[in-house]
């Protein structure tokens, strides 16, 4: 019998047209949206026995990093980094809620102007959204 052994090969490893592996073209790209920018994102979290929840928000970006190719990748908070940020969590220590992990195409940019911090154009349940 022959000795099998597999090798393993990691996507961010495959060498590109351009002699590049993918995640050194990745790391080249730059993050787009700027800490505290404002954006709209959806999401579903499968939650397991047919039960998922939907998520539709406007968020502030609060981090930005990289997932394991290199990916831009954002962490959104539901407080800026100019306002009220920092939460105290159940060991005491300073904190804050984060999403994270979210690709730029998946988030919409808003811009923040005075009708907006009025209410004026605010993200709003329709009706017929469930």
């Amino acid at each position: 019998m022959k000795n099998c052994n597999p090798t393993m090969v990691f996507i961010s490893d495959i060498v590109e047209d351009n002699g590049k592996t993918i995640f050194e073209n990745n790391m080249e790209l730059m993050h787009n949206i700027p800490i505290d920018s404002l954006v709209e994102v959806k999401w579903d979290d499968w939650l397991g026995d047919g039960v998922c929840k939907k998520v539709h928000a406007r968020l502030f970006v609060y981090k930005q990093g990289r997932d394991c190719d290199g990916t831009p990748l954002y962490w959104l908070s539901e407080y800026n980094k100019e306002g009220t940020d920092i939460l105290i969590d159940h060991f005491g220590k300073f904190s804050v809620k984060l999403q994270g992990g979210f690709s730029e195409d998946s988030l919409t940019v808003i811009e923040i102007t005075e009708d907006l911090k009025r209410g004026e154009g605010a993200l709003r349940w329709d009706d017929k959204e469930v």
